[in-house]
């Protein structure tokens, strides 16, 4: 019995850390003005992906280190039912409620203030945020999806931008 108990964790461990249990997780998609619409994380894969290094400041000043990230634009993903305007606008809305909007400026054209890996401003090339299910190579350690900025020579951006466990999205407009 002892032993039937010990090969069923194992296998639920295996199953956990490779990932076969998070395929179907869903993550709903609120367009606004729209019906809502829930894809999985399957769903998400599936949709065209960019790769790239990203790292990021925390409010103390500590520096993660850029690692390599794999994901999907969040420009995809608004236009799985809305044209992107000027007035464009997304928001992200973690498991725990936190949220961040994310302006045109932002989400379209990847203006953020960035930094060196001492922590100083820098003006960086062009930026990118995605939603990420991959990092170095891994599914992701905060989600199974998370907010990242990524773009050349791993840009270092604020950390509240970042959310993790991201469970719902929203298009929005904001008027300028």
């Amino acid at each position: 019995m002892k032993r039937l108990l010990f090969f069923c964790i194992l296998i639920v461990i295996i199953m956990s850390s490779s990932g076969c249990l998070s395929g179907g997780d869903d993550v709903k998609i609120n367009l606004s003005g729209t019906e809502e619409q829930a894809l999985t994380l399957d769903d998400i894969k599936d949709l065209p992906y960019v790769e790239g290094y990203g790292g990021r400041k925390n409010s103390v000043g500590q520096i993660t280190l850029p690692v390599p990230y794999k994901g999907v634009p969040l420009t995809e993903i608004y236009e799985l039912d809305h044209e992107i305007t000027e007035d464009s606008a997304i928001r992200i809305i973690a498991e725990d409620g936190y949220i961040a909007t994310f302006s045109y400026n932002q989400f379209v054209l990847g203006d953020f203030v960035t930094y060196d890996e001492e922590g100083n401003e820098i003006t960086a090339g062009e930026l990118t945020i995605i939603l990420a299910y991959e990092e170095d190579g891994k599914d992701v350690i905060d989600g199974p999806l998370r907010v990242v900025i990524i773009g050349p020579n791993g840009p270092i951006t604020d950390g509240h931008w970042w959310v993790r466990y991201v469970s719902e999205i929203e298009a929005v407009n904001i008027e300028q």
